[in-house]
């Protein structure tokens, strides 16, 4: 089912299937880039939710690459009980000080240093990508839809930026992206732009 105000985003529907417009897709494209890098160039900072699995470690790379954030695994309210879950990133930090530390490893027993190593990996899933944030970022860019991350969003009112999904109401997304977000080679292409965009700014900014 098509939600009623995205058929403007169709060109037509040929077996069920339903082809976007190109026209319109090279639009959206061009003003994600030129959004992404005017907000690069005032050093705003991007936090990437990955909710789906296709591009992990390209997202990951590019956030590596351009001091943005990530978070592989959600938990419910990481946005709107952020300065509850900088706690956590307190104790990561520390346990991760910790383990780099030769001599208090050696005197620390096995079973203590079994339950810290415990702690420390299920903290880093949740974690590492954002181990660095101080402040949460007004952009969060969200793969593909889920109810609870988008409530979190719209309650502290953050920018969106997201794929539309033609099933449902897009006018929740501040900056639209149109396209295949199931699609590998279309995925890559699209967060390449956003790389490209944010390293243009960085050189710009020189």
């Amino acid at each position: 089912n098509i939600y009623i105000n995205n058929y403007k985003f169709i060109y037509k529907i040929k077996h069920n299937y339903c082809i976007l417009n190109f026209t319109l897709i090279i639009l959206y494209l061009y003003k994600l880039y030129l959004y992404i890098y005017n907000i690069s160039l005032l050093n705003n900072k991007i936090l990437f939710i990955i909710n789906n699995n296709l591009i992990t470690n390209l997202i990951i790379n590019i956030c590596n690459l351009t001091n943005n954030f990530y978070i592989i695994k959600w938990v419910p309210g990481i946005l709107t009980n952020w300065y509850m879950f900088k706690k956590k990133i307190i104790i990561y930090l520390w346990l991760e000080k910790l383990f780099k530390n030769n001599y208090i490893i050696n005197i620390l027993s096995k079973k203590c240093l079994y339950n810290l190593k415990n702690i420390y990996n299920k903290l880093y899933k949740n974690i590492n990508g954002i181990k660095n944030m101080s402040i949460l970022p007004k952009h969060i860019c969200l793969l593909n839809y889920n109810g609870l991350i988008l409530k979190e969003i719209l309650k502290l009112k953050l920018i969106l930026i997201s794929f539309i999904n033609l099933s449902l109401d897009s006018s929740y997304i501040n900056i639209k992206i149109l396209g295949n977000y199931n699609n590998y080679k279309s995925l890559k292409l699209i967060y390449k732009i956003i790389y490209t965009s944010i390293i243009h700014s960085k050189i710009k900014s020189m």
